[in-house]
């Protein structure tokens, strides 16, 4: 049986003032140009005060080129990232499905213990 990956992706980001984009999601297909992803998408600027700063696409399928991946991480592949949520943590904010998390926003002005 194939093994599912779930992967955050980073999206390069063309000009300073362009928002964070990063996509979570089911790699249905890839090969040596692209990806081809089922997942959501999230937008959000360089500070971050509230959760609702971060825009959340709708699930889809997308067609990602690696020359537009900045950085990829895989994430388990039982990642309920289609029913996920925000959450706002001591070390920023996190995707969570209740069993696992990723962080989506880093907050480096404040100290983690």
């Amino acid at each position: 049986m194939k093994r599912t990956k779930i992967w955050k992706l980073r999206m390069v980001k063309d000009y300073e003032s362009a928002k964070s984009h990063l996509i979570i999601g089911r790699i249905l297909e890839e090969n040596s140009s692209r990806l081809i992803v089922e997942g959501r998408t999230y937008h959000f600027g360089k500070n971050i005060n509230r959760l609702q700063e971060i825009s959340r696409g709708e699930c889809g399928v997308r067609i990602i080129p690696w020359c537009r991946i900045e950085l990829a991480n895989e994430l388990p592949d039982d990642f309920d990232y289609y029913n996920a949520v925000l959450e706002k943590r001591k070390q920023g904010i996190v995707l969570s499905d209740g069993e696992n998390s990723c962080l989506i926003y880093a907050d480096l002005g404040k100290p983690t213990d």
